[in-house]
């Protein structure tokens, strides 16, 4: 070969040798340059080491206080607040200071889609103001028969099954919770039952058990852990069974929404009143336009963002009246004096739910991260790293803020020495989820977060519990096999599921309930489908 194609071969290698070093050497210094103001301008709080696996928040916060941080990446720590002013500034300034981190917009992206849950800032602002109206009262009060025909369909399997069993039978209560909710969303959604109830295998339902199946093989690590990488983009159509089942669902969403646009459905020809058919009126009286691609993420934003969270929520519920028999007496006696069009402002029955999702909320924690900086003001004083007592912390560009609902909820200091115990009483005189926290509490219901993130869809979900509720519990009895003492924790994230905890600690299993006939008889069950 020619020396001089040698020559210039191998100069050229090097050329492009250099350029990627000079390049890594470029970010690394931008890298440390960020880290070092952020390390400068955020207040240094105590907290676990990063050797310290014990990251449980409850340990923490007693530990070492309110507000301290944890490990985050190497150089890096996440601020994690149990202060009411700080937690209320939080979410006060979300989203003008703090927005999605990286790692969630890379998620929900994957699983969702570009939808209400991960845009940000004027975007997300647009978005809501489109579809406030869709989760509004009379939306609501149009989906609540759909709602009452799910419940009545249990009903009539759970009647027809106890026919032969006076002495009461025992049931997965999470399956039958998954199952009516996610017919209910079809229906009401977009018109198409899932069928669930019916034990019909549903790509949705595959979807949901994938996302929260243990991790066990690599390609179950490049699923789960994949989206907090940088090179994720190169990895999210990683050929791996839970992805394949995750595409089966979306395609499922996406050729319902074809239907729609391609073969251009007359409006008059959509379900009635059903999310999707109010999407459409929406955008054509506002004369905006969006494309088949972004109906079907808000249509799946409309599954994922309602069918775990409620389904979870309801069997919460469930689990706290099965723990307290003499509430759920009353509640039991209550809803038997109520028509089902009372059952929204039914003071106790709302009472019971709200207290539910207190100590169980559904998504249990939100972080962000700071995009400019921020000082965040206390109600108290903190003790920080280099032992100064401080009433405020100072917030870095870049920084991740992170707030720990499940323990907030529940925390003595916020809540009372009663903090931790099933009692409705503290809301039994609120009638809708838009009051104040009960008098002498520090700070309001976080279940469903706050501020102009706070779940669009909250109005929706408690109908649909207080309806489900209403239908099953003035007819059944309900009960854990071992007793109201059984524990039951909760498991997984995002979204924490209830399993009944074994000895040992180690795993759990599927929270069976005793289902029993109340001697109440109302109308046949037939009668209602």
């Amino acid at each position: 070969m020619d020396p001089t194609i040698v020559r210039i071969v191998v100069l050229s290698g090097l050329w492009l040798v250099w350029t990627f070093v000079l390049i890594a050497i470029l970010l690394s210094f931008v890298f440390c340059a960020q880290t070092v103001r952020r390390r400068f301008n955020t207040t240094q709080l105590l907290g676990p080491a990063r050797n310290n696996d014990d990251l449980d928040p409850i340990g923490c916060k007693a530990k070492y206080g309110p507000v301290y941080s944890v490990p985050r990446t190497l150089f890096e720590r996440t601020i994690v607040l149990n202060d009411a002013s700080g937690i209320e500034h939080f979410y006060a300034q979300t989203p003008t200071v703090y927005r999605l981190t990286t790692a969630t917009r890379r998620w929900t992206g994957n699983i969702v889609g570009e939808g209400l849950t991960w845009v940000d800032g004027a975007q997300h602002e647009a978005y809501r103001k489109v579809l406030t109206p869709l989760f509004g009262a009379n939306a609501i009060e149009s989906h609540a028969p759909t709602f009452s025909a799910m419940a009545k369909k249990v009903h009539l399997v759970w009647e027809q099954a106890l026919v032969s069993r006076p002495r009461g039978m025992v049931v997965e209560i999470s399956h039958w919770m998954n199952s009516v909710v996610l017919d209910s969303l079809g229906l009401a959604g977009f018109g198409y039952d899932f069928n669930s109830l019916a034990g019909e295998y549903c790509p949705t339902t595959a979807a949901f058990y994938v996302l929260r199946a243990p991790v066990t093989t690599l390609s179950d690590k490049i699923f789960r852990f994949g989206p907090r990488t940088w090179f994720w983009p190169l990895l999210r159509h990683w050929p791996g069974h839970r992805n394949r089942i995750l595409r089966e669902f979306q395609a499922v969403v996406k050729a319902m929404v074809d239907v729609v646009f391609l073969k251009q459905v007359p409006m008059t020809d959509l379900p009635k009143q059903s999310f999707i058919d109010s999407l459409m009126k929406t955008l054509a009286e506002d004369q905006l336009r969006l494309s088949p691609s972004e109906v079907a993420t808000q249509v799946n934003t409309w599954l994922f963002s309602g069918f775990e969270t409620t389904a979870a929520s309801l069997t919460w519920v469930l689990i706290e009246l099965a723990k307290h028999p003499r509430i759920q007496e009353r509640l039991k006696k209550e809803l038997r004096q109520l028509d089902e069009a009372e059952v929204a402002r039914q003071p106790y029955l709302h009472a019971v739910v709200y207290e539910s999702l207190r100590l169980h909320p559904p998504i249990g924690m939100t972080t962000r991260v700071a995009i400019r900086d921020d000082v965040i003001p206390l109600s108290g004083i903190v003790m920080t790293k280099a032992g100064d007592s401080v009433n405020s912390i100072k917030i870095a560009k870049g920084t991740h803020v992170r707030v720990p609902i499940r323990p907030v909820n529940t925390s003595k200091e916020l809540w009372g020495p009663g903090a931790g115990a099933f009692d409705p009483e503290r809301w039994w005189n609120l009638s809708t989820q838009d009051e104040p926290a009960p008098s002498g509490q520090k700070i309001k219901h976080l279940a469903f977060g706050d501020g102009s993130r706070a779940c669009i869809g909250s109005g929706l979900a408690l109908a649909m519990i207080k309806v489900v509720v209403f239908t099953l519990v003035r007819r059944y009895t309900f009960a854990l096999p071992r007793g109201p003492q059984t524990p039951v924790e909760a498991v997984g994230e995002p979204v924490a599921r209830p399993q009944v905890k074994v000895r040992g600690g180690s795993g759990g299993t599927a929270v069976m309930m005793v289902v029993r006939k109340c001697e109440f008889v109302d109308e046949p069950a037939t009668s209602v489908l």
